[in-house]
């Protein structure tokens, strides 16, 4: 900073030893020039707070909402500010320099000469030292750097202009591809495709058979594609549950054939002890009645002493109790039967069942209201997407003609400046009048067109708060604006979302990606976890009645021990019921003989029942003979009763040798098979209950893959959007783009003014010139120049350094004294130097008249009349300039 300061004083005071104004004045429009141009030439590098827009201080409402912003308070301050920063939008600079510009006109007698003043009446400027002949070549210069300036602010205009229409499409294209990265957050691929194809959204989801079939159209990595990997987990998931339910009718099914076979086991153990208690009476009738035969001392010998063996009264007994504890069996079978029965069929079935399946539509309605949300704005993101499209072709069609528009309005003033500049040097008072009547008359409204640039160069840069550093965190004005104007909610599902107080993680939200570009999850880079909607997805009290239900039932189906005790009972019965058939065979060899000797008796008695004269009957029990009615009586009750003995002794027999052992092994056969049909449905209960621990794992499981959704939310492409968008295309380029202008406009403004001041100034040059030229083409007109004391340049005696005389006269003319012609004007600027002859001051009087080495005019004076004048000023050398001015 020192050396620039030290430069600047260097740079003035070289500047103010300058003599000559006409080089004073073109270095200090170069200088204005520099000045006014630099912003444009730092454009192609960096814009930071150097802009026109930076300048001054104002006080943009950023914590005020847009919808309640009035004509008060800070809103009207702020209003205020940038009406005065931006000089009345430009209406009021352009109103005072209007007003300037006419008084200008009017002293310069653009009206008419009546109308000049004080030092502008013209006599007066044709004795200023800068409407010389000589000077006025520096006046042409100064007009053209001007009118080049003028060129120059155009040109700036136009290649800033046709940026800015660049800028608008790249952000219509970057505002469209973070439209697509929206579209393919949500749902990429078929559906977004078709829908820009031009389908219909309801056709699509009619031929996809619903919106959630629609979503497995859905690609691999965005928020639908999860969203259908949530439908088929439901659909799986409950599906899973209710085959369980169901599966548990095969419960039923066994503890009914389990009721039936430990009845059939029942039946047999009764069965049992009606088989010995008949083994028992058959063995003792035998018993008896050949004891009572023994006993009469008759048939000793066909009836020996035989030692029948029978069921021992503690074997019955057995027996007996082995039948009691089936039935105890049966009734702890049937309170089991009955307690899984109405588990099965109430709590698991009938209540689960139901809260399963109603749950289950609960959950799929959430989820698919979601879906349908989803899909819905992915149609009215494809419906912006060709919005923006038919606007960026709006645009780039519109680009021919509306790139140079505001070149072109600005170009009038120019084209305007360069009219008086070619007015100027063809030498045409009117032509030059014409141009600054039109510059005059347009000006107000250039400088209108510089305040609406200015206005939204300030607005851009306050509405941002950059203020040189364009990044998401730099411009803090855009993230105050966002946070205030987005108070409102959205709707997620059933749940309100206020995004207030969310808006500004959004904008800031980063890009977290690994090396194959998968998102990497992190809570400060995803929507469900910004947006603190995570609950919205949280299906916990959804499953929890179905849970608690299942819980309750699988403690229910605990029966193991109540099992184990039937299947003990059973066991003792089984052992109480059993009889050792071998322990019954205890018949000795008499008793084969007792059998046959009652075979041989009974057919003995069948022959003699119609013979009573036979002698055999001495040998019967009761013998007479004849043998009489009471005898014969007697004898066929005694045989019939040995008869009966006999068919009881071979009863017994046969249920020795097979009824009681087949009876047994039907008994051992039908309480095997309870007692397996018991363990069985132990093993089933226990396998229900696994199965709804399984159930509720799958539905805590299916809540946890819900809740991961914010795995699948990235909002990377919304950071993106705001960096690109807000930041880089409207906070960065848009400013740059009118802050860029606006030197462009300000340059050519300046010129026009400029050029309006110094050619109407130059309107009177014209006039000298015509004057000019008119005297060098009319011989009297130089005459009278002469006798007025002027030479042809029009210098007064006063300008002259020495007396008008002839060379080498000795005494001054009567009527006109003429003298060479001076020399040019850079001999007449130089300083004498010292050791010159040449004397500045003129001779004193009676001196010798100077030497001025015309030799050819003779040291003789000349007299004459004024023909004789006319003769001597016809023989000097003509010094005419042909310069047009």
């Amino acid at each position: 900073m020192g050396s620039s300061k030290t430069m600047d004083r260097i740079f003035l005071r070289y500047l103010s030893s300058i003599s000559a104004p006409g080089v004073r004045a073109l270095l200090l429009v170069l200088l204005l020039t520099a000045c006014l141009l630099a912003p444009v030439d730092a454009q192609d590098t960096s814009i930071d707070d150097s802009g026109p827009a930076s300048l001054g201080s104002r006080d943009f409402p950023a914590d005020i909402p847009f919808e309640d912003w009035k004509f008060e308070g800070r809103v009207a301050t702020y209003v205020q500010e940038l009406i005065v920063q931006s000089g009345g939008a430009g209406l009021g600079l352009g109103l005072i320099f209007s007003i300037a510009m006419l008084f200008h006109m009017f002293c310069w007698g653009m009206c008419c000469n009546c109308c000049r003043c004080c030092c502008f009446k013209q006599d007066e400027i044709r004795e200023c030292a800068c409407s010389e002949k000589q000077n006025r070549k520096y006046l042409l210069i100064l007009a053209c750097l001007i009118t080049l300036s003028s060129i120059g602010g155009v040109v700036s205009i136009f290649f800033n202009t046709s940026t800015t229409f660049e800028s608008i499409e790249t952000s219509l294209t970057d505002v469209q591809l973070s439209v697509q990265d929206a579209e393919n957050f949500i749902c990429a691929g078929f559906v977004p495709t078709q829908l820009r194809a031009g389908s219909e959204l309801s056709d699509l989801r009619t031929s996809a058979g619903g919106n959630v079939q629609l979503m497995a159209r859905c690609d691999n990595g965005s928020v639908g594609a999860f969203m259908w990997q949530i439908d088929v987990r439901i659909n799986n998931t409950f599906d899973f549950g209710l085959s369980i339910i169901d599966g548990t009718d095969q419960v039923l099914v066994l503890l009914n054939t389990t009721r039936d076979d430990l009845r059939n086991a029942t039946d047999e153990y009764q069965r049992n002890l009606n088989l010995y208690n008949n083994l028992t009476t058959a063995t003792l009738t035998a018993e008896d009645q050949t004891n009572t035969l023994r006993s009469k001392g008759k048939y000793q010998d066909q009836v020996p002493n035989v030692d029948y063996d029978q069921i021992s009264t503690e074997e019955l007994s057995e027996a007996t109790s082995a039948l009691t504890v089936a039935n105890r069996a049966i009734v702890e079978y049937d309170q089991i039967r009955s307690d899984v029965s109405r588990t099965i069929k109430v709590d698991l079935q009938q209540n689960v069942g139901d809260e399963l399946r109603r749950q289950r539509v609960n959950i799929i309605t959430e989820i698919s209201r979601i879906e349908v949300q989803l899909i819905d704005t992915v149609e009215d993101l494809v419906d912006a997407e060709t919005t923006l499209e038919d606007n960026k072709e709006e645009v780039s069609q519109r680009e021919s003609w509306a790139e140079p528009i505001v070149a072109l309005i600005f170009a009038i003033g120019m084209i305007c400046v360069i009219i008086m500049l070619v007015g100027y040097l063809i030498k045409r008072k009117w032509v030059i009048t014409m141009g600054g009547y039109i510059i005059f008359s347009i000006f107000i409204w250039l400088c209108l067109a510089l305040g609406l640039v200015l206005v939204f160069s300030m607005i851009t840069y306050d509405s941002c708060g950059c203020e040189g550093d364009f990044t998401a965190d730099g411009c803090k004005t855009t993230k105050t604006l966002f946070e205030t104007n987005t108070d409102y909610s959205i709707n997620i599902g059933e749940t309100r979302v206020n995004l207030s107080s969310t808006i500004t993680s959004l904008l800031l939200c980063p890009s977290r990606t690994n090396s194959t570009t998968n998102y990497v999850y992190s809570p400060d880079s995803n929507f469900i976890d910004i947006l603190g909607v995570r609950q919205v997805f949280n299906m916990t009290s959804r499953v929890q009645s179905p849970i608690n239900r299942l819980r309750s039932a699988s403690d229910e189906l605990v029966k193991t021990s109540e099992i184990d005790l039937a299947i003990q009972l059973l066991d003792q019965a089984r052992g109480l019921s059993y009889v050792e058939v071998s322990d019954l065979r205890n018949f000795n060899e008499n008793g084969s003989i007792v059998l046959g000797n009652l075979t041989t008796l009974n057919v003995t008695l069948t022959e003699l029942r119609d013979n009573e004269s036979d002698p055999r009957w001495e040998n019967l029990y009761y013998t007479t003979v004849p043998i009489s009615s009471e005898a014969r009586t007697n004898n066929t009750e005694a045989l019939t009763s040995l008869q009966s003995s006999y068919f009881a002794v071979l009863a017994s027999e046969t249920l020795l040798d097979s009824t009681i052992p087949a009876q047994q092994r039907q008994t051992n056969m039908s309480t095997e098979r309870a007692i397996g049909n018991l363990r069985e449905i132990d093993e089933l209960l226990l396998s229900t209950r696994n199965d709804s621990r399984r159930i509720i794992d799958e539905l805590e499981s299916l809540v946890r893959f819900i809740l991961e959704i914010n795995r699948f939310t990235p909002c990377a492409f919304v950071g993106s959007f705001y960096s690109s968008v807000i930041i880089t295309t409207y906070c960065e380029t848009t400013y740059k783009a009118f802050d860029s202008i606006s030197p462009g406009a300000i340059t050519c403004l300046a010129s026009m003014l400029l050029a309006f001041f110094l050619l109407t100034g130059m309107r009177d040059c014209v006039d000298f010139h015509n004057e000019e030229l008119e005297e060098e083409n009319d011989p009297e007109l130089r005459i009278k120049d002469v006798k007025d004391g002027k030479d042809e340049l029009g210098h007064s005696p006063a300008a002259r350094e020495a007396p008008m005389v002839i060379a080498g006269a000795s005494t001054q003319l009567n009527e006109v004294e003429l003298v060479p012609k001076p020399p040019p004007v850079a001999e007449m600027e130089q300083e004498p130097y010292p050791d010159d002859d040449f004397e500045k001051d003129p001779p004193p009087p009676g001196a010798p008249p100077p030497d001025y080495g015309h030799e050819e005019m003779g040291p003789q004076a000349v007299y004459g009349s004024r023909d004789a004048v006319q003769d001597i000023v016809e023989a000097e050398p003509e010094y005419r300039d042909d310069d047009p001015m």
